[in-house]
C-alpha cells in the first residue's frame, strides 16, 4: 500500500493496526493531538493534551463538555472551540485560533495555540471522516506579551503611568474630540 493510498484512511483506523511503537509515537508526540469525531467525541487524545491518564480514558467516545468538567476547565472556555470545530466541518479547511481556558478551582488562566484540521474519506476534499486538534501552551508567550505592554507605559520603579502613556492618553482625547466636532 502505498504512502498516498495510506493518507486516505482514517486515523481510528491506522491507531488500531499500529504496533505498541506507533501508538506510543502518537500517545507522545511534542505538541497536543486529538481526533475527534463529526460529532465532536474524542477518539483519540495524547498525554501532551490530557495528561491523566483516567481523564484521557473517560473522554473517549465523549465531547468536550465532558473533558472540561473533568478538567476543571470553566464552560465559558468551551463557547469559542465549539464554534472553531463547527467553522472547520462548514468551510472544510484549516481552522486556527487561540484558546484561552480558564481553570477557576486553580485560579488559573492558560492560552492555547489551537488548529483543527479536516480529514477527509474521499479524494475529492468534499467529505470529512474526522477531525485533527493539535495545539500548544502559549501561556508564557501571552504572559511575556503583556509584562512588555504594561511596561512600556508605567514606570519600571514605582508602578506609576509614564510619559508614553500621557501622551497615548492625550492622542485619544484629541481624536474623539475631532470626531465629535
Amino acid at each position: 500500500m502505498g504512502t498516498k493510498q495510506l493518507k486516505w484512511f482514517t486515523f481510528g483506523w491506522l491507531i488500531k493496526r499500529f504496533s505498541k511503537d506507533h501508538r506510543e509515537f502518537y500517545l507522545n508526540l511534542p505538541t497536543e493531538f486529538a481526533v475527534f469525531d463529526l460529532e465532536g467525541n474524542y477518539k483519540f487524545a495524547n498525554s501532551k493534551y490530557i495528561p491523566d491518564d483516567g481523564i484521557r480514558e473517560n473522554v473517549i467516545g465523549k465531547d468536550d463538555t465532558v473533558y472540561f468538567q473533568l478538567a476543571g476547565i470553566s464552560e465559558e472556555s468551551i463557547e469559542k472551540r465549539k464554534e472553531m470545530f463547527a467553522r472547520v466541518l462548514k468551510e472544510k479547511k484549516v481552522i486556527r485560533f487561540t484558546e484561552k481556558l480558564i481553570f477557576p478551582d486553580l485560579n488559573k488562566t492558560l492560552y492555547y495555540k489551537r488548529s483543527f484540521h479536516p480529514v477527509f474519506k474521499s479524494r475529492n476534499q468534499n467529505i470529512i471522516s474526522e477531525v485533527h486538534m493539535f495545539g500548544d501552551n502559549m501561556t508564557a508567550v501571552i504572559h511575556s506579551q503583556q509584562e512588555l505592554k504594561y511596561l512600556a507605559y508605567h514606570d519600571k520603579v514605582t508602578g506609576l503611568r509614564n510619559r508614553e502613556a500621557f501622551y497615548q492618553e492625550l492622542d485619544q482625547v484629541i481624536y474623539e474630540s475631532e470626531r465629535r466636532t
